[in-house]
């Protein structure tokens, strides 16, 4: 039997919906804060509510990263409907909660990495990107730009960077599931499972 996973699915769906307002941000760079604030507070919204359905529905994940998860994907639901309606009231702390939010992000790119026993070149230089994620997070809490465009590029640089880093993920993901696949004898007496993220 082979051992199959949606979590690459996911991962792909979560770099598209991560890379388009990231390229919004960057070519239109006069993209109003407001409007940049509503957008992010849906797809975090549609991103925690994936993450919660698709935790509760896999039961076999450590307990310690599906607690991890579902914690993490309830916060995103509430952040991204307060923003959704209370955008205005956002501008001035967004930059440090999306700093925030980066950071959170960052570490759970990090821990999916790192809990996979594969480590070769490939999950290095994803641990590699998180961590500048991470720290790309703790420049967008300090704040160093002197004006709301450049906080703009930067934001959709972080977004953009994120995205391709889930995507390329989900095919390393992928590639290492075939690999599994293929030493696995196809008459063994193993049921059909999914892979522990």
């Amino acid at each position: 039997m082979k051992i199959k996973s949606n979590y690459s699915n996911y991962l792909i769906y979560t770099g598209l919906t991560a890379i388009v307002p990231g390229l919004a941000a960057v070519s239109i760079p006069e993209f109003t804060i407001s409007t940049l604030i509503v957008i992010l507070g849906i797809l975090i919204s549609l991103s925690g509510i994936t993450t919660l359905i698709y935790r509760l529905k896999n039961k076999k994940a450590n307990n310690f990263i599906q607690t991890l998860h579902i914690i993490g994907s309830s916060v995103n639901i509430v952040f991204g409907i307060i923003l959704i309606f209370l955008y205005d009231k956002f501008i001035e702390v967004f930059i440090i909660i999306f700093g925030i939010t980066v950071i959170s992000a960052g570490i759970s790119q990090l821990i999916i990495t790192l809990n996979n026993k594969h480590l070769d070149l490939s999950a290095k230089i994803f641990a590699i990107i998180s961590a500048l994620i991470v720290v790309a997070g703790f420049i967008m809490i300090f704040n160093p730009f002197d004006t709301a465009k450049a906080i703009t590029i930067f934001l959709g640089i972080i977004l953009i960077v994120y995205g391709i880093l889930n995507i390329i993920m989900a095919f390393w993901l992928k590639s290492i599931i075939a690999n599994v696949n293929k030493i696995i004898p196809q008459n063994t007496d193993i049921k059909d499972t999914e892979i522990i993220e």
